[in-house]
C-alpha cells in the first residue's frame, strides 16, 4: 500500500500521498490530487505532527497502541500511543446531568416559609398605607380657566366639605357661580386671577363662600416653614403625619401651593422599602416612604399626581431665589430672577368644616325626626277619635 497515509476503504491510488512528501511541504500536491479525484480526507488523516502517523487498525493492535475511532469509522488514529478523544466522540448527556447537578442549590426557602408573611395582612392594615377618598376625586372642578386655579381648587374643598358630593348636604357649587358670589363678572377666562390670587385671598373668599351659602368652617397653614405666616416649630415630619391624619378626615380640605399653581392634595400611599414588607402588617415610619396623590385642575397636566413627600417639602424649605417647580422635577432646583432673597409662598393649606355645621346638620335631623314624630301622634290621634 505504501508508507505513508492508509484508509480503510479502497480509495483511487492516485489519491494517495507519501507522508514523507507531505512532510517536506508538498501540500500542494496532495490538495490538487484530493480535488482531481475528489477525494476529501477525513480529519485522522491529517498529519499535525512529526510524531503523529496514521497506521492501519490492524498494525495499531498488533503493535499494542490505543486506537482512536472517528464517528465514520473509516479511519483510526494513533497519537504517540495516547488515545484522543475528538470533539464529536464527547457524550454530551453526561455533561447536561453534571450542569443540572450544579444548578441545584442547597438550602433553598419552601414556599410555606414565604405563605407565613401574610398570615396576619388584612384589608384594614393596607387601607391604613393606601388612603384614598374617591369623593375628593369626584368634587375637583375640572377643568379650570386659564390662570384660574385658586378659586378652582377652592371650589373643589369646599364641594367635598359642603355638598352631598362629598361629605355635605348642600348642592354642589360651579366655580362661576362661586365668581359671582366674589363679585366677578363674565367672561371669566379674560379675568387675570395671578396678579390678585394668593393663600391669604382664598382664605377669605373661603371664609365668604361660607357666608354665603350658611355654613361654617375655618382656615389655616398646615405647613409654611419660610416666609409670612409660617408654622413655626413644625418639622418635615410633624407636618407629613397632619397631613396624613387629616386626609383621612371627613371634614378637612387641603391646597397645596406649588410654583404659579394651585391644587389639592387627596391621598397618600406609605410604601415600604424594603421588597419583602409588601403585605407586612405594620411599618414604621422609618421603613417607608410616602407618596402623595394630588389632584390637578388644569386639563394640560395629569388628573392625578404622585409626588414624594420628600420633593415637596425641599420645594416648601426652598428660599428666594431658588425654587423647585413640583410639577417639573427633572428640571432640579432653579433660580428666580429677583432681588429678593429669603422667604417662601409655597406652603399647604387646610379647609375645615367647622363643628358648628355638624351641631347644625344634626339639629337639622333631629327637629325633622321630632316634627315626623308628632305629625304621626296627630294622626293616631285622630284615627282613635
Amino acid at each position: 500500500m505504501g508508507n505513508g497515509l492508509t484508509t480503510t476503504e479502497e480509495a483511487p491510488c492516485e489519491a494517495r500521498v507519501d507522508v514523507e512528501n507531505a512532510r517536506d511541504g508538498e501540500d500542494e500536491i496532495w490538495e490538487a490530487h484530493c480535488v482531481k479525484r475528489s477525494f476529501k480526507p477525513s480529519y485522522d488523516d491529517v498529519c499535525i505532527d512529526k510524531e503523529i502517523v496514521s497506521k492501519p487498525v490492524s498494525e495499531c493492535s498488533a503493535s499494542g497502541q490505543s486506537v482512536s475511532h472517528s464517528t465514520t469509522g473509516s479511519t483510526s488514529t494513533v497519537i504517540s500511543g495516547e488515545h484522543v478523544v475528538l470533539a464529536w466522540q464527547i457524550d454530551m448527556p453526561d455533561l447536561s446531568s453534571q450542569r443540572r447537578r450544579s444548578r441545584k442549590r442547597e438550602g433553598l426557602r419552601s414556599t410555606d416559609d414565604y405563605e407565613m408573611l401574610t398570615d396576619m395582612v388584612t384589608v384594614e392594615n393596607l387601607m391604613q398605607r393606601k388612603v384614598f377618598d374617591q369623593r375628593r376625586w369626584l368634587c375637583i372642578s375640572r377643568p379650570q380657566y386659564q390662570r384660574s386655579c385658586g378659586i378652582t381648587s377652592l371650589v373643589s374643598c369646599w364641594n367635598y366639605l359642603f355638598s352631598h358630593l362629598g361629605c355635605g348636604s348642600h348642592r354642589p357649587i360651579t366655580q362661576e357661580q362661586a365668581l359671582t358670589v366674589l363679585g366677578f363678572a363674565p367672561s371669566f377666562d379674560e379675568i387675570r386671577f395671578g396678579p390678585f390670587t394668593g393663600n391669604v385671598t382664598l382664605m377669605r373668599w373661603f371664609q365668604r363662600l361660607n357666608k354665603h351659602f350658611r355654613v361654617f368652617g375655618r382656615s389655616y397653614f398646615l405647613y409654611k416653614p419660610h416666609g409670612n405666616d409660617r408654622t413655626i416649630g413644625l418639622s418635615s415630619e410633624s407636618a407629613l403625619e397632619k397631613l396624613k391624619v387629616g386626609l383621612q378626615d371627613k371634614s378637612k380640605a387641603f391646597i397645596y401651593h406649588c410654583q404659579n399653581h394651585y391644587f389639592c392634595p387627596v391621598g397618600f400611599e406609605d410604601v415600604p422599602l424594603a421588597e419583602s414588607d409588601a403585605y407586612r402588617p405594620t411599618l414604621s415610619d422609618s421603613e417607608v416612604e410616602t407618596w402623595i396623590l394630588i389632584c390637578d385642575t388644569s386639563r394640560r397636566h395629569p388628573g392625578i399626581q404622585c409626588k414624594l413627600w420628600k420633593d415637596i417639602a425641599t420645594d416648601l424649605n426652598c428660599q428666594n431665589p431658588n425654587f423647585l417647580d413640583i410639577r417639573h422635577l427633572d428640571r432640579g432646583i432653579q433660580r428666580r430672577k429677583t432681588k429678593k432673597v429669603g422667604g417662601n409662598l409655597h406652603c399647604i393649606m387646610t379647609f375645615q368644616r367647622s363643628n358648628l355645621e355638624e351641631t347644625k346638620q344634626l339639629d337639622d335631623e333631629t327637629s325633622s325626626m321630632t316634627l315626623t314624630s308628632r305629625e304621626e301622634n296627630d294622626d293616631s290621634s285622630l284615627s282613635a277619635s
